[in-house]
Formats: structure tokens, sequence, C-alpha cells
């Protein structure tokens, strides 16, 4: 099962790669602006650089790719796969119970392994005597059905972590169009632009900022 589940995380990691480049570029979006418009002609730091106007473009496309990236990154750390599964309480129950323990002392063994991670195993905990119950009540062995439903959970955990690492390449869309974009605009297009005006009424870019 934990074979699987690197497999999985595996294909997730590989599904966000895209994302996770759109994040850096993002990033060094106003970089990229100012050196575009430097190999045209232009001389976007000399506008950029030489009036208030100029700085405050400057800090405010800093603070749309800052924005931009951790956005970027809340969307990514949402289908990023989790170090330890949800279902590996149920998991090590199983392998307790098969090495000689009780039932009860069993799931006290996997909560303590699962805490020693800083997994939080208080739903895995709940979900792991509920199966414990169930197979008393229907009389099948304990072992199997946890490892039945272990495997269940991580099959449907597998799944909508895939799905969502799928849907991700189209949401990436929004913080590079509402914040790289007019970041890459403020300290590339613009100033290139006021320069050129600037140039053309002979007073520089200090004409029109």
């Amino acid at each position: 099962m934990f074979d699987d589940d690197a497999t999985v995380g595996r294909r997730i990691d590989e599904s966000v790669a895209g994302p996770r480049a759109s994040a850096r570029i993002i990033l060094g979006a106003p970089v990229v602006a100012i050196a575009m418009a430097t190999a045209l002609g232009n001389a976007p730091l000399s506008v950029l650089l030489g009036s208030v106007l100029g700085w405050t473009a400057i800090l405010s496309s800093a603070l749309l790719c800052l924005i931009g990236w951790r956005w970027s990154r809340l969307l990514i750390d949402r289908v990023s796969p989790s170090a330890i599964a949800p279902e590996t309480h149920a998991v090590l129950t199983a392998v307790a119970i098969e090495g000689g323990a009780d039932s009860r002392s069993a799931v006290a063994r996997a909560s303590t392994a699962c805490r020693r991670f800083d997994l939080d195993i208080d739903d895995g905990e709940s979900d792991t005597e509920a199966v414990i119950r169930r197979a008393s009540g229907l009389g099948v062995p304990v072992v199997a059905l946890l490892r039945a439903d272990a495997e269940s959970v991580r099959r449907a955990r597998a799944s909508a972590a895939t799905a969502s690492a799928a849907a991700l390449a189209p949401r990436m869309l929004l913080p590079l169009g509402l914040c790289a974009l007019p970041a890459f605009i403020l300290v590339g297009i613009v100033p290139s632009i006021l320069s050129v005006v600037g140039a053309g009424f002979g007073g520089g870019a200090g004409v029109v900022w």
C-alpha cells in the first residue's frame, strides 16, 4: 500500500510541476519585463527610478508578485500529497494485531506511532475502532477488514488528489492573469511607453512622470 502511495505522490508531483513553474514565473515577471523593455531600446529603469510614480509602480509590482506567488502556492499545497496518509492508523493497527496485540492495545500503539509523525489521528483512531466493531459484529477477521478499509480510503484519496491536480492548471491562470500580468505591465510596458512619449515631447521621461 505504501508503495502505491509513493506512486500516487509521484504522479501528483508530476501534475503540479507546471503550476510550480508558473509560481516561479510570477516572481520573475517584473525582472523579465524590465529586461525585455531594455532589450528593445527603451529606458524603463530611468522612468521607474526617477520619480515617485516610478517607485510606486515598482512597489506595486512587487506586491502583486508576492500576492500571486502566495496565491499559487496555496493552490498547489491543496493538491500536494501529505507525508503520511490518513489510513495509516488502520494499517498500523492491523500490523500490531498481527504481531499478537489485542485490538485495544493495537489501536493505542498505532495512535502513539502516528503522533510521533505529528499526524492528526483523531478521525483515523475513531474510524479504526469503528472497523474493529464492525468486524466483531460480522464475525470476520479484523485484520482483513482493517486492510480492506484502508485500501478503500487510499483509493478514494488518490482519486481525489489526482483529479485536483488535473484541475490545478486552469486555476493557476487566475494568479497569473490578475497578478503577474499587471506586474509585468507596470514595470515593463507602461514605463517604456512613457519614456518614448516623453522623448517625443523633447523632455524625456520626467515630462510625463
